[in-house]
């Protein structure tokens, strides 16, 4: 009777769930937690504008 709560998924592409060249010292970041929290919607994708 009530409505459903439904939350929609977002599809990130797997280029933008790692770091850009420039954008971050791949050293100091783990590839396995960002992406993890880029799929949960925790941490916007990187995208570089040029």
């Amino acid at each position: 009777m009530g409505n459903k709560l439904v939350r929609k998924r977002h599809i990130v592409e797997e280029r933008y769930t790692k770091p850009q060249q420039g954008l971050y010292m791949s050293k100091d970041v783990d590839i396995k937690k960002l992406k993890k929290l880029i799929l949960e919607s925790k941490l916007a994708p990187c995208y570089l504008r040029v």
